[in-house]
């Protein structure tokens, strides 16, 4: 069996003579090193309270909350011309008036 190149690693080699840990660090044209680097102290980083990483930077709970928290809808825009009360479509005018302003059919 062969074993990673790197001196004093005994783990079985993978990839151009690494394993799996030393090969990652050559790809990513880190310097190789023994030491295993520990990420599990990792903590939330909203608030001071020392929470344990989960995902993003955040702890679980406020992962969570990021994650399935029903972003409150944008209220509809209606046309600015006075007295009509379609929806917004463009540049604060509805199609109808958009399309008027756009092609210079009417006066708006």
């Amino acid at each position: 069996m062969k074993l990673c190149s790197v001196d004093g690693c005994k783990v079985k080699h993978r990839a151009k003579g690494y394993c799996p840990r030393h090969y990652r660090q050559a790809r990513a044209g880190k310097e190789i090193t023994l030491e295993y680097i520990n990420q599990t102290g990792r903590v939330c980083s909203l608030d001071g309270r020392n929470r344990k990483h989960r995902a993003k930077g955040l702890c679980k709970l406020h992962y969570d909350n990021a994650r399935y928290t029903i972003r409150p809808t944008k209220p509809i825009r209606l046309c600015t011309i006075a007295g009509c009360t379609k929806k917004h479509q463009a540049k604060g005018l509805c199609l109808n008036h958009y399309n008027q302003e756009r092609y210079r059919r009417k006066k708006v």
